[in-house]
């Protein structure tokens, strides 16, 4: 026979459940629209409906070692844990307070020694052995009862009760993030940069429902600076990426090596050594780009360059094009101030005049050519693989080229696409359409 209790608890719905059979117990548990389940009356067992919600993660990297971390997250993590947990004492899960540690069993008086930290009502952290074995037996135990494994690069790119939408991007884009600028920006946004200036947005809007015309622009001239912040902030899980482009044996090898640190590209006399993209992922002032050394070009109709070369320098055409930023190689030796005059140079483009130590004329020349043509060309540095000089200039220039204007301490960034295109559909909808504007930018949250 079972007994079933319905209960307010703070505005939660609780459900007791009184199990009369072989194996008499009392339980309880927590649901919403979204994340229901029912004891059955066989064994006291508990047969989940969903418990979409309640996520399982683990924390600490897979392989061996002495300890290891699970998370579980969500409106039932207690009650979740609770179904296998056997503590030390008679204080159960629920009864502790937030931060409170509980020693004691997995699956049992014999089961995994094991210690629980309580971070709130809806979070738990499973401290366990580690090793495969331990931590696969914890999640799959939690996962037979409904509760949803996610890997910890995705751990809140899903939704989860409690947490914001852009609460949950901003972790999941922080697990991508390479360089200690990106983790920064996003960190601010985590503790509610971003959240905060919408929210500030949009009480503005409903302000303006009275018509005050000021206000309306005001909110124009922040949801601008919104979207451009989004040339940085939707780069910040994704690395730039910087192809060097340029003729063969002009070094761009060399140079790509000089900027690593270290012998990445093959580099010889011999021209078109370099046939294939070759590409590293650096870290430049605390900035990540994507580097590409690419096949040098010449005509391929050439008589005696052989299928694969062509091949490399397709390759190279098209990796030009999908660029951030094309970082041209010019050889000093065969560098004319008269052609470089007359050169015409797209947008996103940067020189590298390579191999100056072998030409301190031709590089002094350079050097009087930028200052007479300041708007007419881009930047233009100076550099020798071999002795190191310009390159910190060249590194320099290429962050510079990317991001010409940080975000600043604190400030509210886009960064990502589902952000970026919502913020620009409430732009469009104002000033005719303010209701609308409010309803799109609280779909951001």
């Amino acid at each position: 026979m079972t007994t079933m209790l319905m209960l307010q608890v703070k505005g939660i719905s609780c459900m007791a459940e009184r199990l009369q059979n072989e194996e008499d117990s009392f339980q309880t548990g927590l649901y919403n629209n979204k994340s229901e389940f029912l004891w059955s009356s066989t064994g006291g067992s508990l047969v989940r409906q969903s418990m979409q919600e309640t996520i399982v993660t683990l924390l600490t990297a897979a392989g061996r070692g002495a300890l290891a971390v699970i998370a579980v997250q969500g409106l039932s993590a207690i009650v979740a844990a609770e179904r296998f947990f056997v503590p030390r004492g008679h204080a159960s899960l629920r009864d502790r307070v937030d931060g409170a540690l509980a020693y004691g069993r997995w699956g049992g008086e014999r089961g995994e020694q094991l210690l629980i930290v309580r971070r709130s009502v809806e979070s738990l952290e499973i401290h366990c052995h580690g090793g495969l074995a331990a931590c696969e037996a914890i999640v799959r135990d939690l996962e037979s009862i409904g509760c949803q494994r996610i890997a910890w690069q995705e751990r809140r790119s899903v939704s989860i009760h409690g947490s914001s939408r852009i609460e949950a991007e901003a972790l999941h884009a922080i697990s991508k993030a390479g360089g200690i600028h990106a983790a920064k920006i996003l960190a601010w946004q985590l503790s509610g940069a971003l959240e905060k200036e919408i929210q500030s947005i949009v009480a503005l809007l409903q302000d303006s429902l009275q018509v005050v015309e000021s206000d309306l622009d005001l909110v124009k001239t922040r949801l601008c600076q919104l979207l451009e912040s989004s040339h940085v902030g939707c780069r910040l899980a994704t690395p730039w990426r910087i192809v060097l482009s340029g003729e063969v044996n002009v070094g761009k090898s060399s140079l790509m090596n000089a900027m690593a640190g270290y012998s990445r590209s093959i580099v010889s006399e011999q021209p078109g050594t370099t046939r294939d993209l070759v590409e590293m992922r650096v870290v430049f002032d605390g900035w990540e780009f994507d580097v590409c050394d690419t096949a040098g070009k010449r005509l391929t109709s050439r008589v005696g360059i052989s299928s694969v070369e062509k091949e490399g320098i397709e390759r190279a055409t098209t990796a030009v094009a999908n660029a951030d930023l094309v970082l041209r190689v010019i050889d000093i030796k065969t560098f004319s101030t008269q052609e470089f005059s007359q050169m015409e140079f797209a947008s996103g483009q940067l020189i590298a005049v390579s191999k100056i130590d072998l030409d301190q004329e031709q590089g002094e020349n350079l050097r009087i050519l930028q200052e007479s043509y300041p708007k007419k060309n881009p930047k233009v540095v100076c550099t020798s693989a071999t002795s190191g000089a310009g390159i910190t200039e060249l590194i320099g220039a290429i962050v510079s080229a990317c991001v010409p204007l940080p975000p600043r301490i604190g400030s509210p960034v886009v960064f990502t696409n589902r952000q970026l295109e919502l913020i620009s559909k409430a732009a469009s909808q104002l000033p005719t359409n303010v209701e609308e504007a409010i309803g799109t930018l609280r779909e951001v949250l």
